[in-house]
């Protein structure tokens, strides 16, 4: 193990290129010189420009709120980017995510929740550079 500061790597890679992206997945692959021993710490994740959250006048909405089948997000889109929908449970799970292509005007997109789990769900729409979220309860 290392035992100073100078026998650790430290690396930074450019992630900007997935910024937007409803999944990335990051891989950490090892190499060795005839070593055995391989030590992982302190993986960090920031952003030096990103998502800004919406005013409370340009969220959206969702109802029936709670439910236990269906729930219909509602929001206004300028049509000028693709619209991500995204629904994480409670142990940061994504549940839902879909894509929503040259979407503009007063959109209206029902969600099958008849296969959720009981529980507290956090419901994302991001547009752009801009995003809100808002929970939805499921009771059945």
């Amino acid at each position: 193990m290392p035992t100073v500061e100078s026998q650790w790597r430290h690396e930074t890679v450019n992630l900007s290129a997935y910024a937007g992206q409803a999944n990335v997945a990051v891989r950490f692959k090892g190499t060795s010189a005839d070593g055995n021993n391989a030590f992982l710490d302190n993986i960090n994740f920031t952003a030096t420009a990103g998502l800004i959250q919406l005013a409370s006048e340009e969220k959206f909405t969702i109802y029936p709120n709670p439910t236990s089948k269906q729930a219909t997000i509602q929001f206004n889109s300028n049509g000028q980017d693709n619209v991500n929908i995204r629904i994480v449970n409670a142990i940061g799970q994504v549940v839902y995510s879909e894509e929503l292509k040259n979407s503009k005007g007063l959109i209206t997109h029902a969600v099958n929740t008849e296969n959720f789990a009981n529980g507290i769900y956090q419901v994302t729409v991001i547009t752009g550079n801009s995003f809100s979220t808002q929970k939805l309860n499921i009771i059945k």
